[in-house]
């Protein structure tokens, strides 16, 4: 995920590229996708052809979903989506958060 403006905020954890095709890796078995809600408004069906591709690899597969619209109504989608393929979902507004 070259050019992901969220990598700039992971710290505190070790991370490189590689030729894999979730976003993330997590885990041995666990990893995780990411999508802005602005390029599902563009490629709808790229949530499902990822999820798809990955198959049953993973015990846990979470979709990072950045929320960077106005309008939240597509985000109804994605969470069908990532409900009925048995993926946890999680949402977000912004990148840099200060926990």
């Amino acid at each position: 995920m070259e050019g992901n403006p969220l990598l700039k905020h992971i710290r505190n954890v070790r991370w490189a590229f590689s030729d894999i095709v979730c976003g993330y890796m997590l885990g041995k078995n666990s990893c995780a996708l990411y999508l802005s809600l602005r390029y599902h408004l563009h490629h709808p069906d790229y949530l499902y052809y990822q999820i798809r591709e990955l198959g049953k690899n993973f015990n846990l597969l979470v979709v990072l979903c950045h929320v960077d619209v106005e309008d939240v109504k597509p985000l109804l989608e994605v969470t069908r989506t990532a409900l009925l393929h048995d993926c946890a979902l999680l949402c977000g507004w912004r990148y840099d958060v200060n926990v």
